[in-house]
């Protein structure tokens, strides 16, 4: 049961603590069962933060997420959060001009996207506030010479060294995190005009 006050990162943090080897999530690759226990589910989230932070993330910034649902996306999302930074989804199915408008409005200037089909959404409209595309799976994208192009795997790679050089950052950063942030933007499907960004904080998902 969630307290007044916690945040999602820090209940993450906790449930890692107290239940390490416990499964967090499944997910079937190849047609077998992948299990992520709750230990190594922080660890993910844990090194994409402070990758994202060691590319420059900060307090407030929003981090745009183009994609189906998969374990990436939660780790976008939770890593967003830790940092107080806020998680923009975006539907998987939109068209690049409907991308191109959630990701402009909310000012994102980080896009996740699951692959090369959301990546050419992104590539294919201007959207100058953009610093980094972050892409989970780089399948077809060996020719692509975007520099703003970056793996998760990547990512992971950077935040495990950030992590060496500022051991007590990740913890310093969840301490930080408030309830009353916003936790993640959820934009409506627009269908009476432009979408909207509807605000929720990590309270109103934690105490709902």
């Amino acid at each position: 049961v969630a307290l007044v006050g916690d945040t999602l990162p820090r209940l993450l943090r906790e449930r890692a603590r107290t239940t390490p080897g416990a499964v967090a999530l499944r997910e079937k690759e190849d047609g077998i069962w992948q299990r992520v226990t709750w230990e190594e589910h922080l660890g993910h989230v844990r090194r994409f933060c402070l990758g994202l932070v060691s590319l420059g993330l900060a307090r407030g910034d929003k981090i745009a997420i183009l994609s189906e649902n998969c374990r990436e996306w939660i780790w976008a999302e939770l890593a967003a959060m830790s940092a107080s930074a806020v998680g923009v989804g975006v539907y998987p199915t939109s068209p690049a001009p409907e991308v191109k408008y959630v990701v402009g409005h909310s000012e994102a200037a980080y896009v996740v996207c699951e692959d090369q089909e959301q990546v050419d959404k992104i590539l294919a409209v201007e959207l100058p506030l953009v610093r980094r595309i972050v892409v989970a799976d780089m399948r077809g994208l060996s020719r692509y010479r975007d520099p703003r192009l970056v793996s998760f795997e990547e990512v992971e790679r950077l935040g495990a060294e950030h992590e060496r050089a500022h051991p007590f950052l990740f913890d310093t950063l969840v301490d930080a995190t408030e309830a009353e942030d916003t936790a993640f933007l959820i934009y409506t499907s627009g269908t009476t005009g432009f979408p909207k960004g509807v605000m929720l904080t990590h309270f109103n998902v934690g105490n709902n």
